[in-house]
């Protein structure tokens, strides 16, 4: 808690220093709930403290039930960015510049403040870049964080910020599946302060798009199994909702998947894995699968412990290989 205090106090002293002060959050491409959610409670909390223009921008825009979500809170998120418009950056849930799609290139050459906001596994890229890096890695939400800046810098939390963290919260933890103690205590407090949790969880109900359900069905098609000892691992292919199918096959019994594919020649690998699996063998997709299997195709990987991503170009037959390598030798009984 230390630690972060003085990084909190370093991001307000950056954000108190700005002439004037108008400053972009920016969440990664197709944002989710924890993404914007906590970009808009950073936003309000810094706004108590601070007189801010500001906007919330995601690259082509939020998810779609970001989008519903942003729209029952009474917040937008903007498909489209001036960067010349603002005096700094937060990167919100973002750990990579590269998620940033075509900003990237901007916003590195815009010469202005950045600081970054995230619970992701951290990435050199962006630790190099940023002037201010406030990441925690065992938050299971960015939604989390920001609760903990808030915290520690001793920003108080209304209701409408506290209801925008308990939405993130529930959506990155899977309703609170996967949970830690701190969660709990975090979700307490944001009660305490207005929050409804039930009202969160009826904000993240979605009826899932019949075209994502019939990639969900091709995903389980076209899926190709191997077993490495008593797991099963389960590939795919789709062009697009990689994500959504890699969590369907850990539901149909999936140990570990990955969904790769792409359109226009980028490669787009999603990995899943369950809990059983990462307390079992310790093999955390972010740090041991997705950032060697990035090398290999030249791109950007990196992600939680039991969701992980990779952006590149390449084959997804040859990625196929590499995540199987990796395996075997990383389950190989010990001599």
């Amino acid at each position: 808690m230390a630690k972060l205090r003085i990084q909190a106090k370093r991001f307000l002293s950056m954000v108190g220093g700005l002439k004037p002060r108008k400053i972009a959050f920016l969440c990664h491409h197709n944002a989710d709930p924890d993404a914007v959610c906590s970009a808009f409670a950073l936003m309000r909390l810094l706004s108590k403290s601070f007189r801010l223009r500001a906007t919330i921008a995601s690259p082509t825009g939020a998810s779609k039930l970001s989008r519903k979500v942003s729209s029952e809170l009474g917040f937008a998120v903007e498909p489209s960015l001036a960067t010349e418009e603002w005096g700094a950056f937060v990167l919100v849930d973002t750990n990579t510049l590269s998620q940033l799609k075509e900003w990237e290139e901007q916003v590195r050459a815009s010469g202005k403040p950045v600081a970054l906001v995230d619970h992701h596994t951290r990435h050199q890229d962006s630790s190099e870049m940023v002037d201010i890096n406030i990441c925690v890695e065992d938050s299971t939400s960015t939604s989390e964080v920001v609760f903990m800046i808030a915290e520690a810098a001793g920003l108080k939390i209304d209701r409408l910020s506290a209801q925008a963290l308990m939405v993130g919260l529930a959506y990155d933890t899977r309703h609170f599946t996967y949970a830690r103690s701190e969660t709990i205590r975090i979700a307490a407090h944001l009660v305490e302060r207005g929050a409804d949790v039930e009202k969160a969880l009826t904000t993240l109900q979605s009826r899932m798009e019949r075209s994502e359900r019939m990639a969900r069905l091709k995903a389980g098609q076209r899926a190709e199994m191997h077993r490495i000892g008593k797991w099963l691992v389960v590939f795919s292919n789709l062009s697009s909702y990689q994500a959504s199918a890699a969590r369907a096959l850990i539901g149909m019994g999936a140990d570990l998947a990955a969904v790769g594919g792409g359109k226009k020649g980028e490669l787009r690998i999603s990995l899943r894995s369950t809990k059983e699996f990462l307390e079992e063998t310790q093999i955390h997709l972010g740090k041991d699968l997705a950032r060697p299997v990035a090398e290999m195709v030249g791109g950007k990987g990196g992600g939680h412990s039991t969701a992980a991503g990779v952006t590149g170009t390449g084959d997804a037959a040859n990625i196929t290989r590499r995540i199987l390598e990796i395996l075997h030798e990383k389950l190989r009984p010990k001599e």
